[in-house]
């Protein structure tokens, strides 16, 4: 029951991750083999000498993956030029997936000369990145049609195999929500894993468990550092030191010795037990005098030799398993098949940083999912398992529900400051513009009609005729630039813009009008505020287009912390069943409402008018 339990839930989880890629536009776009690669001493060339072409003595030859990344004291130089992509216009994100990557500067240069500079990397801070992801990612700059320069160096420790892709934002948005609930479900089982056999050490007084919590622990410590959540939790303004060596010594430390303990390898084969003891000491002082910055081997060797001691710890780990079970100790049989699902997991992730086999979506997760199925398989007793992670889930469905409530508050505040800046600019520039235009029209048809020449008197009445086109116009510029921002929000206050809102919009057309308005400047954000005005103007909108009114009455008060609005008209009405299914104005009222933890509610009858209502809490 457990384990087919534990597969449905990875089977699903999987599932929802792959649920975003419906087309091709959600597809990551591999461009890897198109760099070019170069390589030069440290600090020897200008990047901006690179991307122009004029570091001469730099040889570029193609990439061909999978190769990887090789370690060196030099600088590793990638170039391409990215041309035009179909929807390249449109936000695109550059990742370099994986997370072994010490030092990443990437140069963007575009058609006009102008050109971009980001950085990431284990050694940048975090709290720099232009995204903030734990991974290697980047912005593309928006162009149309144009090429754009990509000019990359870079620097790591460990051999790695490269690959770089194309996202779209809206499926890398979707990757990391699906990425944020992996990671979710994973924590969340080591963490009730070790719960559960602290329990099992104290109620058993057996410390075999005691060392199993310490290996889980390490083996959790290693996919955050491997994954680079550790840059985004641990040291946001960035770290002096590299811990991974030292936590995957502690990983063979409390791996082997949880096996010795557990199966009594002391008592049955003593000098297994001690051979076992010394090489894990060793794997632990190794790697905590790496991250002391203590050095026994040489540099280009120090990775490969952990990862030769992990691959040694594993294949103890199922080679005493095994014999233990043909010895008849049965429970034996579970830690066998639970280190070679690790060593699976283990030994697909190397394969992959070694840039022996091809990156994919899915690949550098292979050491997560293995760490997991160990973890079950050496948990068979968690009775309240499936309890445990449903809880977990909801936890992680939360967050999840969260930080997409938070980008939507994000999108929006996006798109007001969009719509503020095209605003000023039609106020400012072309307003201004018209403006000029229409008093030099003025000032010619007031010197020609002073003037007796009787050929300027023909053109005066087209002068004029221009002029009056040029107030329409500016009339025209001064509605859309109020429509699009509500410049008397911010000067004046909400209900100001409130008001000047209804005067505009039902005065001319003599619909009378009523308001009465509590002034609340400054219990509301700029946020809320503009989410009120937002809901009250397409009300309006509304109105003008299919109420056929004669009298529309507004109020808005407070209660209990709340901001009440009511809107009522006289005019026709509508079938609200009917209508705001379809509706998206209505529609897009209720999620912006909605999403600051208000409400909307709206009441009509064919011939009974409307009357909507809608609130939202002050903070």
């Amino acid at each position: 029951m457990i384990f087919r339990n534990f597969f449905i839930a990875v089977a699903l989880l999987l599932l929802s991750a792959c649920s975003g890629q419906n087309n091709i536009d959600s597809q990551p776009v591999d461009i890897s083999e198109q760099f070019l690669l170069a390589t030069s001493p440290w600090n020897t060339h200008d990047p901006l000498d690179v991307l122009a072409g004029r570091a001469t003595d730099l040889e570029f030859k193609p990439v061909i993956t999978p190769r990887q990344i090789k370690r060196d004291k030099n600088d590793m130089w990638l170039k391409l030029v990215l041309q035009s992509v179909e929807g390249l216009n449109s936000p695109r994100i550059l990742e370099l997936p994986g997370h072994l990557f010490a030092r990443v500067d990437v140069w963007f240069e575009r058609v006009n000369g102008q050109i971009i500079t980001l950085h990431s990397g284990s050694s940048y801070p975090y709290k720099d990145r232009v995204i903030k992801h734990a991974g290697i990612v980047f912005p593309i700059p928006a162009t149309s049609s144009e090429p754009i320069k990509v000019l990359i160096k870079y620097q790591t420790g460990t051999p790695v195999n490269f690959a770089a892709l194309i996202w779209h934002e809206d499926a890398w948005n979707d990757y990391l929500f699906n990425l944020r609930g992996w990671y979710g479900f994973f924590f969340g089982a080591v963490l009730i894993l070790c719960f559960y056999n602290f329990f099992l050490a104290f109620t058993l007084k057996d410390k075999s468990y005691l060392y199993y919590v310490g290996y889980i622990l390490s083996l959790a410590g290693v996919v955050v550092l491997y994954s680079g959540l550790a840059e985004e939790y641990l040291w946001p303004l960035g770290k002096t030191h590299t811990y991974i060596l030292m936590v995957s010594g502690f990983g063979i430390f409390f791996g082997v010795g949880f096996v010795n303990s557990f199966l009594r390898i002391r008592e049955r084969i003593p000098i297994l037990f001690w051979v076992s003891s010394v090489v894990t000491v060793m794997a632990l002082v190794f790697g905590i005098s790496h991250a002391l910055k203590i050095h026994f081997v040489p540099y280009q060797l120090r990775g490969t030799l952990m990862h030769a001691l992990l691959l040694l710890g594993c294949f103890y780990f199922i080679g005493v398993s095994t014999v233990s079970y043909l010895m008849g100790i049965k429970q034996s049989r579970f830690l066998a098949l639970s280190m070679l699902a690790l060593l699976s997991g283990l030994v697909i992730y190397l394969l992959y940083t070694y840039g022996w086999i091809k990156y994919n979506l899915y690949l550098i997760h292979a050491l997560e999912v293995g760490s997991l199925i160990e973890g079950v398989l050496l948990s068979l007793a968690l009775s309240d398992r499936i309890n445990l992670l449903s809880q977990e889930k909801d936890r992680a469905e939360k967050e999840a529900l969260d930080s997409q409530r938070e980008f939507s508050k994000r999108l929006l505040k996006a798109q007001e400051a969009d719509r503020e800046k095209f605003s000023n600019t039609m106020h400012d520039s072309i307003g201004h513009g018209m403006l000029v235009l229409k008093q030099n029209l003025q000032r010619i048809s007031r010197a020609a009609s002073s003037d007796e020449n009787p050929e300027l008197g023909g053109y005066l009445g087209q002068v004029q005729e221009q002029a009056g086109y040029c107030s329409e116009i500016l009339d025209d510029i001064r509605r859309m630039s109020h429509d699009l921002h509500p410049h008397l929000l911010t000067r004046l206050g909400l209900k100001t813009a409130i008001e000047s809102t209804l005067d505009r919009a039902f005065s001319k057309l003599g619909i009378e009008w009523q308001a009465d308005i509590v002034d609340i400047s400054g219990m509301l954000d700029s946020d809320r505020e503009i989410i009120i005005y937002r809901v009250i103007q397409e009300c309006i909108n509304n109105i003008l287009k299919h109420a056929n009114a004669s009298e529309v009455v507004l109020s808005l008060g407070v209660y209990s912390g709340v901001v009440n609005v009511n809107i009522k008209d006289d005019g026709d009405g509508f079938n609200v069943n009917k209508t705001t299914q379809n509706s998206l104005g209505l529609n897009e009222m209720k999620d912006r409402l909605t999403l600051f933890g208000g409400w909307f509610e709206i009441a009509s009858e064919e011939g009974s008018g409307t009357h909507v209502k809608f609130g939202l809490p002050s903070g």
